[in-house]
């Protein structure tokens, strides 16, 4: 057992690192990182929708227990900032991967023909 492989070493080899889709090219720990910085296009979106740059970032603290957790059930108006906030990233991050899946594609069927 001491001398089996672990999780990053099989993940950072090259067999597996080759055609790795874009979700699984990050460890756990830089999703978690990059999940904390703020997309500020999308906070200007939401700010557009009239809500404060302040209370937005406030709501955005609590993270996934203000829209999961009943203790903070009685924050509507954070909560209600936090899926709209979180909606439009997933929209937008959607809208990314399947440009890159398009990218992807499209650089595949160049190299693909014949010359």
């Amino acid at each position: 057992p001491l001398g089996r492989i672990t999780i990053s070493q099989v993940m950072s080899h090259p067999w597996v690192r080759t055609n790795l889709p874009p979700y699984l090219a990050l460890s756990a720990e830089q999703h978690i990182q990059q999940e904390q910085v703020v997309d500020e296009p999308v906070l200007l979106k939401v700010m557009q929708m009239g809500f404060p740059r302040d209370k937005v970032l406030k709501a955005l603290t609590y993270c996934h227990d203000l829209t999961t957790s009943r203790k903070f059930a009685h924050l509507t108006d954070y909560r209600y900032m936090a899926v709209v906030f979180n909606l439009l990233l997933d929209a937008k991050k959607k809208k990314d991967r399947e440009m890159q899946y398009m990218q992807l594609a499209l650089e595949d069927a160049e190299a693909n023909i014949p010359k």
